[in-house]
């Protein structure tokens, strides 16, 4: 079969033939001659004509096709009745291949996919129930969690299903004990407002006085932020109590809330107006958030105490 053939004919096998290196394979020139099969087979795939069908299905993601390919060869490779589930659909994409063949839907830890050929040899019930550990270990973007025990790590660091189902669930621990410390957590004071307030725009120092402030879930507030330097919150008295929200951005201070009582933006141009001025005339010092980051390590000494856990290093 000639090349332009193949292209037009089954383009996906074409895109493995043309990146076989990529698939632990070769590219060897003569088998554009030879069948389809054996295309298939030279990278790693099962080499039949099922195979060949089950690719012209297969929805070609421009930005992760290798990445997906290779999941897909896994699963057809440790997984032989895949063929009958993913037969039976008109389109293969990549959540039908994850569903049945991982369980683990962040790609993030992954990791290096040709690095964790053992995970792919796991009996299902095995790699589903990983994929649960990492669910639970996973911190949200918890920066807690994150400075105290670090990341995740992904699936290619580890080399086996003990070493890896042992750490998952030591840092699952961990985890649920840092969360726990901090639900605990009495401190509610926050650092000193980077920019001073005025007559109508007073700074809220604390948890408790935002929380007296504006119970209203609608309004959002991100903790850690506020420890770390990087945001924080006012209030606006002007008619009823309206929240100002600020945060640190490309080296300045910006507005990224401005709500009413009702947790709605605040439209009134009179309002805005007084508010850009007051971050324009903000002094030089307010552009130093790391001055006011002592907030931030005092909350996570007394949270890894509270965990049993050292303070780490540089806080």
């Amino acid at each position: 079969m000639l090349w332009r053939q193949l292209v037009e004919s089954d383009p996906v096998l074409a895109l493995l033939f043309a990146r076989g290196e990529e698939f632990g394979g070769i590219r060897p020139w003569p088998l554009v001659l030879a069948s389809k099969e054996a295309t298939c087979g030279s990278v790693g795939f099962p080499g039949n004509e099922r195979t060949v069908r089950l690719l012209r299905r297969f929805v070609i993601d421009p930005e992760h096709a290798i990445r997906n390919l290779l999941l897909l060869r896994y699963l057809l490779a440790h997984e032989p009745w895949a063929f009958d589930v993913l037969e039976a659909r008109q389109m293969i994409c990549l959540d039908d291949i994850v569903h049945l063949a991982v369980g683990l839907e962040n790609f993030e830890r992954w990791g290096d996919l040709n690095a964790i050929e053992w995970f792919f040899r796991l009996p299902a019930p095995i790699r589903h129930f990983i994929g649960r550990l990492y669910a639970a270990a996973d911190p949200f973007h918890n920066r807690c969690v994150e400075a105290l025990i670090g990341p995740v790590k992904p699936l290619s660091d580890f080399h086996s299903k003990d070493e890896a189902i042992d750490w998952l669930k030591a840092f699952a621990d961990w985890k649920e004990k840092i969360e726990i410390a901090e639900l605990a957590d009495d401190s509610s004071q926050w650092p000193e407002p980077p920019i001073p307030g005025t007559k109508t725009i007073l700074p809220i120092c604390s948890w408790d006085e935002f929380d007296a402030q504006f119970q209203s879930p609608r309004f959002y507030l991100d903790t850690h932020r506020v420890l770390l330097g990087e945001y924080y919150f006012y209030r606006l008295v002007v008619g009823q109590a309206s929240m100002l929200g600020i945060a640190f951005v490309g080296g300045n201070w910006v507005i990224d809330q401005l709500l009413g009582p009702d947790g709605t933006n605040l439209q009134e141009e009179q309002i805005c107006a007084e508010v850009e001025q007051w971050l324009r005339s903000a002094p030089e010092s307010s552009r130093d958030i790391s001055c006011r980051q002592s907030a931030w390590r005092l909350h996570l000494s007394r949270l890894a105490a509270k965990a049993g856990l050292p303070a780490p290093a540089g806080y």
